[in-house]
């Protein structure tokens, strides 16, 4: 064998165990992405835009178990297309039980815009308890975006995973579009990081809503947020326990 196939085939012994390390640091940090559920009742149920049907109908069904008396809803613009969609928003809510009244729809166009306004309209209103319904996938870089838009207030922070996923944490490599959002979440972690200073470690919630079992700051539901035939695909298997034994 001649020096330079020794040293091509060292080369790609390196790319190979590097790619290899990074794959198993994907699939490690792809469970880190999700932040264990804490069903806690609220003042506001915050739904983030984006897989608006999954995770809108779970923001409605944690209504109408009583969590909350109101429902923020982001993602929403001024133009055409975004009447459109304040438009079937408020149509969807309603049927699906959430009174109009009850629902705000707010202007964002990224997971830091949410935070933004977020902040400011539990500023302006004097909230202190927040729940909030994203996908597992999206939950840590949702939640350290609002924790940091909210640091010094003392508003509280909760957080359920949207009901329905197309893939779970621990089945997401399954699927092309498992690779797609796990993949795409990790970079614009980092990207945030970078840019806006959200480190991707940290709180996700406010303590003061983890408090000691049986103090007033923890309220608990005491029957299943979803029905349990339509639990056993939820992205967090252990949900329905959680809900259940609380």
């Amino acid at each position: 064998m001649t020096q330079y196939a020794v040293r091509s085939t060292k080369y790609a012994t390196y790319i190979g165990l590097a790619l290899l390390v990074l794959l198993l640091g994907v699939l490690l940090a792809a469970g880190w992405l999700a932040v264990p559920p804490q069903p806690r009742p609220a003042d506001v149920i915050v739904v983030l835009g984006g897989y608006n049907v999954e995770r809108l109908q779970t923001g409605v069904q944690l209504y109408r178990q009583g969590l909350a008396s109101r429902l923020w809803h982001t993602g929403h613009g001024s133009d055409a297309e975004g009447q459109h969609f304040a438009a079937y928003t408020r149509f969807f809510a309603e049927a699906e039980g959430l009174p109009a009244d009850r629902l705000t729809l707010l202007e964002s166009a990224s997971t830091w815009e949410d935070a933004a306004q977020i902040g400011a309209l539990a500023r302006e209103r004097q909230v202190r308890r927040l729940l909030v319904v994203t996908h597992w996938f999206h939950s840590r870089r949702a939640l350290r975006s609002i924790n940091q838009q909210l640091a010094g207030t003392g508003v509280e922070i909760a957080y359920i995973p949207a009901e329905a996923t197309p893939f779970q944490p621990d089945n997401w490599w399954h699927s092309r579009a498992g690779w797609q959002e796990v993949t795409g979440e990790l970079l614009k972690l980092g990207f945030y990081w970078v840019y806006y200073g959200v480190t991707p470690w940290g709180d996700t919630t406010v303590p003061g809503m983890l408090g000691p079992k049986g103090t007033s700051d923890e309220r608990r539901v005491s029957q299943p947020l979803f029905p349990t035939q339509r639990l056993a695909a939820h992205s967090t298997g252990g949900l329905h326990q959680l809900c259940a034994t609380a």
